[in-house]
């Protein structure tokens, strides 16, 4: 029996399928790369697939000649991974490809009557249609699954809080429960104990916040102080009261030293009058999403 390939549908066929699969993973573990490195490595998936049906690439054909060009397509997309991340991110590659060989599975399986051979939905339909399928089902999904059952279930952990170049350190609470952002520039929120934090705020916060801890009335009595800029209110909603107000304030950043000192600008702090040690001693709670930031 003689088979027909062409060389030119072949390659971009797996380019697309590839790009897809790769920006799939992109999203689904909220990596950050640039979208000229997905290219690069779509464009080695689809050389890959060229090269491996020629008898000169025999050896592409097999588990190790597979396994050494997905590491280095991985690494091709996400070049400044860190060693864990490069290997979640190449679990994640198997992962999101395996799922779409089954989407183009079930597919064929749809459309057939003896098999997919027999179908008018091309194999090449099929591959295409299965994999922005998945990909689109897992870039909108990912990232919220992630969000709220793998990465940040309820874990905890040290931050440094740097307010005017002066630091306190922290247990902090990753909660999914805090969905909290900051209406006018949609950064998460961190809810910090008044107390942890106030040696690091300037005395005109310490002053009228212990005197009234109500946000509105602080907010007021602040507008017209040096850090009226640095300052915001955060609506929120809890059992018991509804459409209450928090006093939030920009800090300089927030540092993360269990994350190889990764750090955020792009957050706010919002003052808790009482005491948090009820959570695992813990007088930070933070919005997961910060983790998006860094």
């Amino acid at each position: 029996m003689v088979y027909t390939i062409y060389g030119d549908l072949l390659f971009f066929t797996d380019f697309l399928m590839d790009l897809t699969l790769l920006w799939a993973v992109c999203r689904f573990g909220c990596f950050k790369t640039r979208p000229v490195f997905l290219i690069l490595s779509a464009f080695l998936g689809g050389i890959f697939s060229f090269v491996s049906v020629l008898p000169q690439g025999l050896i592409l054909r097999s588990w190790y000649g597979k396994t050494l060009v997905s590491l280095a397509m991985t690494a091709v997309a996400f070049p400044k991974l860190r060693l864990g991340q490069f290997f979640l991110a190449v679990v994640y590659f198997y992962m999101i490809g395996f799922v779409m060989a089954g989407a183009v599975l079930c597919l064929s399986w749809f459309f057939r009557e003896q098999g997919w051979y027999e179908s008018s939905f091309t194999y090449t339909a099929m591959g295409l249609s299965a994999a922005l399928i998945v990909a689109l089902a897992l870039s909108r999904g990912g990232r919220f699954y992630l969000r709220k059952t793998i990465r940040v279930n309820d874990a905890t952990e040290t931050v440094i809080v740097v307010i005017n170049n002066k630091k306190k350190e922290l247990t902090a609470l990753f909660d999914t429960g805090n969905e909290l952002t900051d209406p006018l520039s949609g950064f998460p929120v961190a809810v910090v104990e008044f107390d942890a934090v106030a040696s690091l705020l300037p005395r005109e916060i310490r002053d009228i916040f212990y005197a009234s801890p109500n946000a509105d009335q602080a907010f007021s009595a602040l507008s017209r102080t040096s850090v009226a800029s640095r300052l915001r209110l955060i609506p929120f909603n809890s059992l018991g009261e509804s459409n209450g107000m928090m006093l939030g304030f920009r800090p300089d950043k927030l540092c993360f030293p269990q994350r190889k000192k990764k750090e955020s600008k792009d957050i706010i702090i919002c003052f808790y009058p009482g005491s948090m040690e009820t959570r695992r001693h813990c007088r930070c709670i933070i919005n997961p999403a910060v983790l998006d930031k860094i």
